[in-house]
C-alpha cells in the first residue's frame, strides 16, 4: 500500500501504476492539490516555485504546468521496481507525460485537457499512433452519453473517434467528478485503449480527499518481450521532463 504524508503541494494529477508478476494495475486520480498527502520539498526561482513530491518505494515522473502557476500538471507514479523508459510525445493541445514499459511495448501515458479547450481527432492521432499499444488514463473533459453524461464538444469528437479507430473507452459506471457547485455529477475519468486486452472494468474508489475519486483497472495478463533482459532504471523519486 502506498503512504502519504506532508504538508505542502500544488494542485496536482497522479497516475499510479501497479505490476505483479504478468499483471498490471493501474489507477488514476485527478488530486485537487497534495496538501497532506506527499512528502513535499520547494525551490523557487525568480519566476516560479518547484515542489519535489517524494513517495516511500515509487518514482514519480511529473510535468508541470507551463505557466506561473500553482495548479495543473500530470504525473506518472510507479514502483521502484518496474522498469521502464521515457517517451517524448509531441506537442498536442493536452498537458502529458509518458512512459514506455520495458518488457513489451506498452505505452502509459498521464493525460489531461482544461476543460475551455477543444481537441481535435488529429490531437488524439498525434498520441496514439505513438505505438502499437497504449494506455491513456485521466481527464480530458470529454463527455457522451455513452459514458454517463451530457454531451460537449470534445466528447461527440473523442466518440466519433472511438468508433473509426481501434480505441475502446473503459469507463467506470458509476460517477467519477463530484463538483463543488452546484453542476450534476459525471463521468470524465477513465481510460482510452489502444490493442490492450484482458483488462477488467475501470471502476471507482470512493478514496482521497478531491473532487475526483481514483478510478482503477487491471490487465491480467500482459505480454513480455525477454524477461531475461530486465533491468531496473536507477530511482529517481521526483523527476521533472
Amino acid at each position: 500500500m502506498m503512504r502519504f504524508n506532508g504538508e505542502l503541494a500544488k494542485q496536482s494529477t497522479l497516475v499510479i501504476k501497479i505490476i505483479e508478476e504478468r499483471k498490471l494495475k493501474i489507477a488514476t486520480w485527478n488530486a485537487n492539490g497534495l496538501l497532506g498527502k506527499a512528502t513535499v520539498s520547494w525551490r523557487s526561482t525568480p519566476r516560479t516555485t518547484y515542489h519535489n513530491i517524494k513517495i516511500e518505494g515509487y518514482n514519480i515522473l511529473r510535468k508541470p504546468r507551463d505557466t506561473n502557476t500553482t495548479g495543473g500538471g500530470v504525473a506518472i507514479i510507479l514502483k521502484i521496481d518496474i522498469p521502464f523508459t521515457i517517451v517524448r510525445l509531441p506537442a498536442t493541445v493536452f498537458e502529458c507525460t509518458a512512459i514506455k514499459l520495458a518488457h513489451n511495448d506498452i505505452r502509459i501515458i498521464s493525460i489531461y485537457n482544461r476543460p475551455m479547450n477543444k481537441f481535435r481527432q488529429n490531437d488524439l492521432d498525434l498520441i496514439l499512433n505513438n505505438s502499437n499499444n497504449v494506455i491513456i488514463a485521466r481527464n480530458i473533459n470529454a463527455r457522451h452519453i455513452d459514458w454517463r453524461n451530457s454531451y460537449n464538444t470534445n466528447g461527440i469528437t473523442l466518440n466519433n473517434y472511438i468508433d473509426s479507430h481501434a480505441v475502446t473507452i473503459n469507463h467506470p459506471t458509476t460517477h467519477t467528478h463530484f463538483p463543488s457547485n452546484s453542476n450534476d455529477p459525471s463521468t470524465i475519468d477513465y481510460f482510452l485503449l489502444k490493442n490492450i486486452t484482458n483488462y477488467t472494468q475501470a471502476i471507482t474508489m470512493p478514496a482521497l480527499k478531491s473532487n475526483h475519486n481514483p478510478v482503477k483497472f487491471s490487465i491480467d495478463d500482459i505480454p513480455r518481450e525477454n524477461p531475461l533482459l530486465l533491468t531496473n532504471t536507477l530511482p529517481l523519486s521526483d523527476r521533472r521532463f
